[in-house]
């Protein structure tokens, strides 16, 4: 895991030396980095919030593995680069190979002035954040429509300064699951390992819960 020793990674991630895989909403990573263009190798459907310097920037819309330019023209100098995963992703994950250039070693560490450090958001689609940006009820897709970084997880944990992971999963029930879709992945089997979208596929480590300990838990 050398090539990502600085960074930092928020939500449930499978971290190995050649890559980052995650299938969580708003699950995100941050680096410093220095230098005028940003780019970032990543595989997988979904969009992604950008921040540089607290800075948001146009959105990113993933898909096959490349090299995906973030931003260019910045100012010579460090810079802290943040990317936001925004979708859910119900069937595979997400994968992070390569930044270029490199993250270099942070500047400094923050300290969260709240007593909360950290807080686990557990549920379904209301707390995934699903269809929260459609204009409409009949326009767009959940793909189009869905933003995590602007669900209510994502924005009390940033309001009380707090690392956060969402572990939600649209349709998914503690008994039974919308319209018994995939009966024996409930939302207590899905939780059991990292990458929710690898799962059933038995693709997906189980999940070390001693990597998260959250002081509040909510579930909905």
């Amino acid at each position: 895991m050398t090539q990502f020793q600085d960074m930092t990674f928020e939500g449930r991630w499978a971290l190995d030396k050649n890559q980052a895989r995650t299938s969580a909403p708003a699950a995100n990573f941050s680096f410093f980095f220095e230098g005028s263009i940003l780019d970032i190798e990543l595989e997988g459907e979904a969009r992604f919030k950008i921040e540089i310097d607290h800075v948001e920037f146009p959105e990113l819309l993933t898909r096959e593995r490349k090299l995906y330019r973030i931003a260019e023209n910045l100012s010579l100098g460090i810079h802290e680069a943040r990317l936001w995963k925004k979708t859910e992703t119900e069937f595979g994950s997400v994968a992070l190979y390569r930044t270029c250039p490199e993250p270099i070693s942070k500047l400094q560490t923050k300290i969260s002035k709240s007593p909360i450090s950290q807080i686990e958001f557990i549920g379904d689609s209301y707390t995934v954040g699903f269809g929260n940006a459609a204009r409409d009820p009949i326009s767009g897709t959940p793909f189009t429509t869905t933003d995590s970084t602007q669900s209510y997880g994502a924005l009390t944990a940033q309001k009380l300064g707090a690392s956060f992971a969402i572990n939600a999963y649209s349709g998914r029930g503690l008994i039974q699951n919308y319209m018994r879709i995939a009966p024996n992945w409930t939302i207590p089997k899905l939780y059991e390992y990292t990458l929710s979208g690898e799962a059933p596929l038995g693709n997906s480590p189980y999940w070390d819960f001693k990597a998260f300990d959250p002081q509040i838990v909510c579930l909905f």
